[in-house]
């Protein structure tokens, strides 16, 4: 096989990520190198990308010249792979070898699933999902906060994620979809949005696994088999008054009450806000630091409310939504706040904290 230096890279970039040092089955320690497309396994996810390049064997291609090839210098590499599975990767004077795998004992992954699927807007759907993979769960005993749900209903794409206490949302006006739901594991999402997928996808799926499909990437992984939360009844609360303020001074005064209590239960030392008037008070303590501080809202706030949150997920949904200012819209003072931008579809919902 003959291929440019910087192509061979750039495609070793978008799959290494997921290929396991040590994985149970030794050839998927490597990439398979298939016709035009290098393939990446492991138990969760199979990812191909497709190569530009000439006269493409099979072989695969261990992990230990993945680093190697990005030290060379630009230029046409050539690698061949002889009968005993020895891997030769040679341009100009340099010369490398490595030994490797039979390239058929490389497993592909399932069939995909043989439907023609939905074709989804790129672009929106990766800012989507960007918007709302933080408040999924890596490691839960709720399979249900391991994954962001997609579902497309009556023209609507709704991307959501929870990990018990936030609820993070985005939607996405489509049209001449049919109606789909699909729960789809934290580590696939980050997968999708670090490729870049700014084409339409087309996803095909069926009850136990999906693939994601551009004309360059294809990404197929399991589902995750759950019932998912009535999201939507989540975000029916009628408000009895909202705070704004400047996002970048909110995010900023929650990283100090944050930092303020760091390592410690934020249960148990959660963050005070008192809001009377055009003025949110926020305080917080544990038994060696305490936080105070007074922000300036742009409007005034209809009645006096006292109310505790964890900081970090405070933090993390006003650094999700955007726009210059952002809206705390408060329910009661037992009831989640709603977080909105001044820009975007995004709302975040986090739950209160009891404070004595």
């Amino acid at each position: 096989m003959r291929v440019m230096k910087h192509e061979l890279s750039r495609v070793i970039d978008k799959v290494k990520s997921i290929v396991d040092k040590a994985p149970s089955v030794p050839v998927l320690s490597g990439v398979l190198v298939r016709g035009n497309e290098v393939i990446a396994s492991n138990s969760e996810l199979t990812v191909r990308v497709k190569l530009e390049s000439t006269g493409a064997d099979s072989f695969v291609l261990p992990m230990r010249a993945f680093d190697m090839i990005k030290t060379l210098p630009e230029g046409e590499v050539e690698i061949t792979r002889n009968e005993a599975d020895v891997i030769t990767i040679s341009m100009q004077n340099i010369r490398n070898q490595y030994q490797s795998y039979p390239p058929h004992t490389f497993p592909v992954g399932e069939e995909d699933p043989d439907n023609e699927g939905v074709m989804l807007p790129g672009a929106q759907l990766m800012k989507a999902l960007s918007n709302v993979v933080w408040a999924s769960e890596d490691k839960s005993d709720n399979a249900m906060m391991r994954g962001v749900y997609i579902q497309v209903e009556n023209g609507l794409l709704d991307i959501v994620a929870t990990n018990g206490h936030t609820v993070a949302f985005d939607r996405i006006e489509t049209a001449g979809i049919a109606n789909m739901q699909v729960l789809v594991p934290k580590r696939a999402v980050q997968k999708l949005i670090s490729m870049d997928m700014d084409d339409d996808v087309r996803l095909k799926f069926d009850k136990v696994r999906a693939v994601f499909e551009t004309a360059e990437y294809s990404i197929a992984t399991r589902l995750i088999e759950s019932r998912y939360v009535p999201y939507q009844k989540a975000f029916d609360g009628a408000p009895v008054g909202r705070a704004v303020a400047v996002r970048s001074d909110m995010i900023a005064a929650l990283t100090r009450a944050r930092l303020c209590i760091m390592g410690k239960p934020h249960t148990t030392n959660p963050l005070l806000l008192k809001i009377e008037g055009d003025l949110m008070a926020m305080s917080t303590a544990d038994a060696t630091a305490m936080y105070s501080e007074v922000m300036q809202l742009t409007e005034e706030f209809p009645q006096t409310l006292r109310i505790g949150f964890d900081p970090r997920l405070m933090l993390e949904g006003v650094k999700a939504v955007s726009g210059e200012t952002v809206t705390l819209n408060f329910v009661g003072e037992a009831a989640p706040v709603y977080i909105s931008g001044e820009t975007g579809s995004l709302r975040v919902l986090v739950l209160p904290v009891k404070t004595k």
